[in-house]
């Protein structure tokens, strides 16, 4: 059985900076990475991971996604 895993990380602007909704999606990708969220899923055999940074303003949403 192949296995896929998922890692998300969500963030919203902060509206007292010049920050965008893609710096922020950004951003929340660079997290995932240099926190190594996808660490246990690696351990645990699974190699299909998908990693998404979502940034949210209100009802204004930027996704970013790396396979």
């Amino acid at each position: 059985i192949k296995q896929s895993g998922f890692v998300i990380e969500l963030k919203s602007i902060d509206t007292y900076t010049s920050e965008t909704l893609v710096e922020a999606a950004e951003s929340a990708l660079a997290q995932i990475d240099e926190k190594q969220y996808a660490q246990e899923l690696q351990s645990a055999g699974i190699k299909d991971i998908v990693k998404l940074g979502i940034a949210f303003d209100g009802k204004r949403v930027e996704v970013k996604s790396v396979l």
